[in-house]
């Protein structure tokens, strides 16, 4: 069994994630109803719903044969794949780099020999990074039991876990027998009782955002043109600018998880044109 974690500084526990019943059931439907490859199309994996303790989530199942897989299905594509990506960083100092690339196949074996590809993943949406309602001890017993007895010779993975958010959901899966790995480095904005700290960059954005001649497109605006365009937006800076190894998300799965209400859109359009 494992967990992912990150370290960030501490504060007290956001404990207003909570997963609608109804989402949940729109957003495992459609991975039912249309096949996955047409929705994120370099992921290979099987959505169900998971109920325990009056608690609802989407839960993946993923076999270690998937892989290659996209990375928030398969922790080898995460931890190797991606990391070998990263090291494009490093392309001014050749050798530094070479090393990093050695350094990281040569872990690619143990990492596979982990068995984490062959995974149940619970509260997996799919995303990068996915956050946690708050689970009590009960629950996490309820939910270890069901899912080993279950899937005996499966990792039971919950990814996007940190600090700031879960520190007593963290606290309560190390209590009964979850590891925590280290994953990613996510962005946290903690404070919803006041008005953010204007930083540069928000400053700068807000003075844009107040002189733009794009139209704003809100939420009930969005025509299928617009989901063809957020497609390509979206790969231009995420799998273009960044890697390729980040969720191929399609025109039809922005256009399907919009349509069920499970995700809400917002855009700017240049004028009588495209977003």
């Amino acid at each position: 069994m494992t967990g992912a974690a990150t370290m960030e500084r501490p504060v007290q526990q956001a404990d207003r994630v909570e997963n609608k019943p109804a989402k949940v059931a729109a957003f495992v439907s459609l991975f039912n109803e249309v096949p996955v490859r047409d929705l994120i199309a370099n992921l290979k994996t099987k959505v169900e719903t998971f109920e325990i303790a009056g608690r609802v989530f989407p839960l993946t199942l993923n076999d270690a044969d998937d892989a290659p897989n996209c990375y928030i299905c398969c922790p080898t594509s995460a931890y190797i794949d991606y990391a070998i990506d990263e090291t494009r960083n490093f392309a001014a100092h050749p050798l530094l780099r070479r090393a990093l690339n050695a350094l990281i196949r040569a872990c690619a074996p143990l990492v596979r020999a982990s068995g984490l590809d062959h995974q149940a993943q619970v509260n997996n949406w799919l995303y990068s990074t996915n956050p946690m309602p708050l689970l009590d001890r009960p629950t996490v017993a309820s939910l270890r039991s069901a899912l080993t007895a279950r899937f005996p010779d499966r990792a039971i993975v919950i990814r996007s876990l940190n600090d700031i958010a879960d520190p007593a959901t963290i606290a309560v899966l190390k209590a009964e027998g979850f590891r925590m790995l280290a994953a990613r480095q996510i962005y946290i904005f903690a404070d919803r009782s006041a008005a953010p700290a204007m930083t540069r960059d928000m400053k700068r954005d807000r003075a844009r955002l107040r002189a733009t001649p794009f139209e704003r497109v809100g939420n009930g605006d969005f025509s299928e043109a617009d989901y063809a365009r957020a497609e390509q937006l979206y790969d231009m800076l995420y799998l273009d600018k960044y890697t390729p190894l980040n969720p191929h998300y399609t025109a039809r799965y922005i256009a399907e998880m919009h349509r069920r209400g499970i995700i809400s859109l917002a855009g700017l359009r240049r004028p009588g044109g495209e977003l």
